[in-house]
């Protein structure tokens, strides 16, 4: 029985481990993706862009007519808008729409009144009144809650309690079935062991995804200098969640040796009751000594 629920908790515990951290770091806050882009440096990089790619990244479902600029005030937008502008307002933006998504809000709306002002001081007057027309306030991006049900469910907290739930059932149910405290200490250390080796083999496997595969795309319209950016943006984030693991990873696998250490060096010694179970028996044996004085 005890066997059967160390194979449980194997085939669970890296889908749980994966599904939490998941939800710790993308689905349930925007600042794992809000450093990432920073580290990254897309801002300074993204003044660069063309309209056109731009364009592209948002989908067609996710646009709103009413709010819509065309690629030539798009183009001036983006070659005038300094990077601590854009990080202001995409940091916004990325924290709206996270509020948005987990309360199945249907759209949100940007703030671009930072942008605007940023280009149009520096614009002659005809050209700023032209931008302030042409340039809306805010910009809309509707949300489809219907569509990615996978990471909607990764976004809820239930499902990570849940599975953390699972686990910790059968933890204390292969602790329970253990027989006696030394049994106990070594289930321990296994479980342990367990959680603390598949997560280090999802680091591994992390750190070996072909993400330099996203600048090779030949089926997009997506320039190549932003598909580069893409492609540095996707390597920094994975670095960085790769290296969630490997902290958890080793701590667990850490503190399971030393578990299964302790447990080793324990085992090892007699107790109270085996010592004077022994004693007796080696005093009633006669010695060499004895027997010659007997002689």
């Amino acid at each position: 029985m005890l066997k059967t629920i160390y194979v449980l908790f194997f085939f669970a515990v890296g889908g749980a481990v994966l599904a939490f951290n998941i939800q710790n770091q993308f689905a349930s806050s925007p600042d794992f993706i809000k450093s990432s882009l920073a580290e990254a440096d897309i801002y300074q990089r993204l003044v660069h862009i063309n309209a056109k790619d731009l364009e592209e990244i948002i989908a067609p479902e996710s646009r709103d007519a009413d709010s819509q600029i065309s690629s030539a005030t798009l183009q001036q937008l983006i070659q005038k808008v300094s990077p601590e502008t854009l990080q202001s307002t995409v940091e916004s933006g990325l924290n709206l729409y996270y509020d948005a998504y987990l309360n199945d809000k249907s759209e949100v709306s940007i703030d671009l009144r930072k942008i605007k002002a940023d280009v149009v001081a520096e614009q002659p007057a005809e050209i700023s009144a032209e931008l302030n027309k042409s340039v809306p306030d805010t910009y809309t991006l509707k949300i489809a809650q219907e569509k990615n049900k996978t990471v909607k469910l990764l976004s809820n907290k239930n499902a990570k309690y849940i599975s953390l739930a699972f686990l910790a059932l059968l933890f204390v149910v292969g602790i329970l079935l253990a027989e006696g405290w030394q049994g106990k200490v070594k289930s321990l250390a296994t479980f342990l062991l367990i959680a603390g080796i598949e997560t280090i083999v999802i680091w591994y496997i992390l750190t070996i995804l072909p993400v330099s595969s996203i600048s090779q795309l030949s089926d997009t319209n997506i320039s190549q200098y932003l598909l580069t950016i893409l492609e540095d943006f996707a390597a920094v984030v994975l670095s960085r969640f790769a290296q969630i693991f490997r902290a958890q990873g080793f701590v667990l696998a850490g503190i399971g040796i030393l578990v299964l250490c302790a447990w080793f060096f324990i085992s090892r010694q007699k107790s109270p009751e085996q010592r004077g179970k022994t004693e007796p028996e080696s005093a009633a044996k006669p010695t060499a000594i004895d027997k010659q004085e007997k002689v």
